[in-house]
């Protein structure tokens, strides 16, 4: 299976950034989670491809266009956001509005999440028109990770296998195509 891994934000735009004694960028987390996600789904036999391996800036279509050129199967944005609330401390995953394979991965990524991170917040599974997973033609999902209440960012405790589940019982050479319109 072809899988394009997003690592959100990055170059000028950071995301949200942690206070002291934290001062850790979005756009940095993001990009250690999706380059060991990489990892792991290469291990698995996946063919993976990456938005950025490095801090530069993309614009949100770009990402896209990216995914749909090299016809992935399964797009994947990965962020890490804060909010200034701890109530809305947690992880939910986000799919394209009436995508039933978008949705079924977003449960079965969060159900993953969950699993890993059993002390934060399942915020659930939600439809949501973003550019990348609008503007996408394969499944696609966005996954926030790790929300971190009072707009701090700490330090992240990495289990990849929370994303098994984005390739639970796949067979790396079978496609999977959907359309969006």
């Amino acid at each position: 299976m072809k899988i394009c891994i997003d690592a959100g934000h990055g170059g000028s735009d950071p995301g949200t950034v942690g206070t002291s004694p934290f001062r850790l960028a979005e756009k940095t987390v993001a990009l250690q989670i999706s380059l060991l996600l990489e990892q792991e789904l290469e291990e698995r036999g996946h063919w993976v491809v990456m938005t950025r391996r490095t801090d530069r800036t993309l614009s949100l279509l770009a990402r896209a266009r990216f995914a749909n050129r090299l016809k992935a199967d399964l797009f994947a944005s990965v962020h890490a956001n804060a909010a200034a609330s701890a109530a809305v401390e947690g992880m939910e995953v986000y799919h394209f509005p009436g995508s039933r394979e978008g949705r079924r991965v977003a449960v079965a990524v969060l159900a993953g999440l969950v699993s890993a991170f059993p002390r934060h917040r399942n915020r659930g599974v939600k439809e949501a028109n973003f550019a990348v997973l609008r503007e996408t033609t394969m499944p696609a999902i966005l996954a926030c990770v790790s929300e971190r209440g009072r707009a701090k960012i700490n330090k992240v405790r990495l289990r990849i296998p929370a994303f098994n589940p984005l390739v639970a019982g796949s067979n790396p050479a079978r496609p999977t195509t959907e359309s969006k319109s």
